[in-house]
Order: structure tokens, then C-alpha cells, then sequence
């Protein structure tokens, strides 16, 4: 496994775990009951330990892998980032045309920035997942 891949395989599971536990904190009954500032302390807790563990893992990774390390992207790499751009593009905007028309039928704003954050975090989740999946399939 290249170290390119590895590194998308860290913000992945970053991702997916930080913001999973987010999302998933919504739908409980606290998340029912619990007051916009809980959720924006949260969230800013998620933000921090996302960028602190993929900081960390880099480090780990990039002094276990010195010799695999190489930060000028050949064509593969790429094509493999461009095509997995183009296939997040999509949910991307439909999510934010979703979440347009949502907020024209009366939905709160913090409710609304949630499903924003929502999109973002999906559109970037599938990015890094076809990536991931481009690289093993080459």
C-alpha cells in the first residue's frame, strides 16, 4: 500500500468515526433535548480530534515510511484524484439543492447547517472512498 493511499485510508476513518459520532449524537434522545451550544462545543471537539489524529497518524506514517514518501504526484495519482473529485461533485450538489429547498419549507437554521455539514462531510467521505477504492483496484 503507497503512502498516498494510506493517508486516504487515515482522513477516511477520521472522518467516518468523528463525524459519524456527530451525526449519530443527533439522533439520540439527548440530541432531542440538548441546546445549540452543546452541539457547537461538540462539533468543535469533532474538528479537533479529526485534524489531531490524521496530524498524528501522518507523522507516524511519515516516519515509519520515509523511503515510500514522495509528495510530487505522477499522472496515476492524478487521474485517480480527478476522477474521484468528479464522482463527489454530484451528491455534493444535489445535497445543497436538497438542503435549499428544505430551508424554503421552514426548517430551523441549526437544523439546516447540520444537513449542510452532512453534505460536505458525505461528498468529501465518497471523494476519499473512491480514491481509496481506485487505488486498489490499480
Amino acid at each position: 500500500m503507497s503512502f498516498r493511499e494510506k493517508m486516504l485510508w487515515v482522513a477516511f476513518i477520521a472522518m467516518m468515526g468523528g463525524f459519524g459520532f456527530y451525526f449519530l449524537t443527533l439522533l439520540t434522545p439527548l440530541g432531542e433535548n440538548a441546546s445549540p451550544d452543546y452541539y457547537l462545543g461538540l462539533l468543535f471537539l469533532i474538528f479537533g480530534l479529526v485534524i489531531g489524529s490524521m496530524l498524528v497518524a501522518t507523522l507516524i506514517l511519515f516516519i515509519r515510511n520515509r523511503s515510500e514518501v514522495t509528495f510530487k504526484e505522477d499522472e496515476r495519482d492524478s487521474d485517480i484524484h480527478k476522477a474521484a473529485t468528479q464522482i463527489a461533485y454530484y451528491p455534493l450538489l444535489l445535497g445543497v439543492w436538497a438542503s435549499g429547498a428544505m430551508f424554503h419549507n421552514g426548517v430551523s437554521t441549526p437544523t439546516m447547517l447540520n444537513i449542510l455539514l452532512a453534505v460536505l462531510v458525505g461528498a468529501e467521505s465518497i471523494r476519499l472512498g473512491y480514491q481509496i477504492f481506485l487505488y486498489r483496484k490499480a
